[in-house]
């Protein structure tokens, strides 16, 4: 029995495989297209320039500086991290992102705090000087923290050298999404 029991799982996966390729057609077509040259990109590792990485975490670091300094000078010691911290803050400007949460609170995520930033522009209003600053901060912390530091520090653990890591099936809306290896 447990000698047939490999063979039996195989041939179950197989059937169900083969389902899945029948009911999904295109999708199942376009999935088993992008596999293996996937699967191979997977394997592959990808030499960086670890020089031009550095440049650019030397670049944006002291900007980044900067701009918390000069964060905390206008508005105060704030963790742009904490949403309430943000929400409250925004509120005593009298600004609104007009985005809530299902519980009904302000949302003050980068994309709803840029669109109010464009929305103020389209409109001639006056942005406080913060909020520039913010939109500038976000933008260089998302460079700096999930670009060229991850890639950096990802890089100088594999001699200047990085594997991707893709999946088919994490994101909604049918994109290849990447992260870190899980083996």
């Amino acid at each position: 029995y447990y000698a047939a029991q490999d063979s039996l799982s195989t041939l179950l996966i197989g059937l169900n495989t083969l389902e899945f390729y029948h009911e999904f057609g295109l999708s199942a077509q376009l999935d088993r297209a992008l596999i293996y040259p996937l699967m191979k990109a997977e394997n592959t590792l990808i030499r960086v320039d670890l020089d031009y990485l550095k440049e650019q975490i030397d670049l944006i670091e002291p900007r980044l500086q900067e701009i918390e300094t000069k964060l905390k000078e206008l508005v105060g010691d704030i963790n742009w991290n904490s949403p309430a911290q943000k929400v409250a803050l925004f509120e005593s400007f009298n600004l609104d992102t007009e985005h809530y949460t299902d519980k009904g609170n302000m949302k003050t995520g980068v994309n709803e705090v840029n669109q109010m930033i464009q929305k103020m522009r389209n409109q001639n209003k006056e942005i406080p000087e913060f909020l520039l600053y913010l939109e500038e901060r976000s933008m260089l912390d998302k460079l700096h923290g999930t670009f060229f530091k991850s890639l950096y520090t990802q890089a100088l653990e594999r001699d200047g050298r990085v594997r991707l890591n893709y999946r088919l099936a994490n994101t909604a809306t049918g994109r290849l999404s990447s992260g870190q290896e899980l083996f």
